[in-house]
């Protein structure tokens, strides 16, 4: 049964220590749950803003951006949507200051009292609400991560209807800060956002961790006039982008498809990659061959060199056609595989049932099945990389 706001909220109050050691673990390192000589406890944070703060990883890799921005010169930031601080506090390693907006007068002095706490003395917490009429300096960068649930606890996707509406306030921005950093939803299409932030989209990155996208930010520079690069980056795998290219590169790669044979190596895209919109330039990149125009399935061959770990590698052990000789087959051989649908009228689930797959399945078998060239096809593959 789907759970109700009001049951999310429930859960996450209970597991607050849980929660805290996994996205912040400096922050659990550096006090205990009640730490008298701080005043500090874990029970004061709101059990809303410990989960939808960023994750110490993805924050350093903010302030990361922060520093190459302002070129290793430790310049000024505005944080508009503090929160509990997680990015501020990362902001304040490479900024000589930091101020930080909090509109909630409840949450902003426990915020500025265990940022103080954690040493980050640069950053000055304010209790205000971020909107296009509000008093605002002039800084090295504006940083905004605004709400992204309306006032039901929906989440929402579009600029537009999040809190503060950062659309609404670019005139201001603009004004106050040569660049812009912005961390949106990662459901957010990015053709869609570039088009709404307008003139001066300098770099989109699509932060992933472990086999999920975590953020969407969208680097701003208003003296910049030119087309964007998008940033494909896994911070399991690497601090770095694994990939970086332009749209125009997309669009002029080459595609070749071919139909799946046994002792290829299938590649199936990481989230972060099939996020970006990278379909056809990994077979420019690296010389891989698509199985499917939709399905975003790739393979080479054994001889050829590995993929990059933007993709999960396979290896085919048996390329089947839609038909009852071999669902009997799979079903009686197979029956522990894990499996998914591609570019199929037919969700991954209801397939797995149809060939009677155990449920869950087993981590290194994988079918896929997908449209290929002589129709559809189930290709029967085994993990051979390790990359969650």
């Amino acid at each position: 049964m789907k759970k109700s706001f009001s049951d999310i909220l429930s859960s996450l109050e209970s597991a607050k220590d849980d929660k805290l050691r996994e996205k912040l673990p400096s922050w659990a390192a550096a006090f205990t749950l009640q730490d008298t000589k701080s005043g500090y406890c874990v029970q004061d944070f709101p059990k809303l803003s410990l989960e939808q703060c960023s994750s110490e990883l993805t924050a350093l890799y903010k302030a990361g951006l922060a520093e190459a921005l302002m070129e290793g010169r430790k310049g000024t930031l505005c944080d508009l949507c503090c929160g509990l601080g997680a990015d501020s506090w990362a902001f304040s390693k490479v900024c000589s200051r930091v101020d930080a907006f909090e509109a909630d007068s409840s949450l902003a002095p426990k915020t500025a009292a265990h940022l103080s706490a954690l040493g980050a003395d640069n950053v000055f917490v304010l209790n205000a609400l971020s909107g296009p009429g509000m008093a605002l300096g002039s800084y090295d960068i504006i940083y905004a991560d605004p709400a992204r649930r309306d006032r039901s606890g929906k989440k929402v996707v579009l600029l537009q209807d999040c809190s503060p509406n950062i659309l609404e306030m670019m005139p201001l921005l603009r004004g106050r800060a040569r660049f812009l950093l912005f961390k949106l939803s990662p459901m957010a299409d990015i053709s869609l956002v570039a088009r709404a932030l307008g003139p001066g989209l300098k770099e989109v990155h699509i932060v992933a961790s472990g086999s999920e996208v975590k953020e969407l930010l969208c680097v701003m520079d208003t003296s910049y006039n030119g087309d964007y690069s998008i940033n494909v980056c896994n911070l399991t795998i690497s601090p770095r982008p694994l990939l970086t290219f332009r749209s125009e590169e997309e669009a002029r790669s080459e595609v070749r498809y071919v139909s799946a044979e046994k002792g290829m190596i299938l590649c199936e895209s990481r989230p972060e990659l099939l996020k970006s919109g990278a379909y056809r330039l990994p077979c420019s990149l690296w010389g891989l061959e698509k199985l499917s125009d939709k399905a975003h399935l790739y393979v080479h061959g054994q001889g050829q060199a590995s993929a990059p770990p933007l993709f999960k590698q396979y290896i085919i052990e048996e390329v089947l056609p839609f038909g009852k000789e071999a669902f009997r087959k799979v079903s009686r051989e197979w029956s522990d595989a894990s499996i998914s649908c591609r570019a199929l009228p037919l969700k991954s689930e209801e397939l797995r049932q149809k060939l009677g797959l155990k449920s869950g399945g087993s981590s290194e078998r994988h079918i896929f099945a997908y449209p290929g060239m002589e129709g559809r096809t189930m290709a029967l593959t085994r993990r051979i990389n390790d990359n969650q």
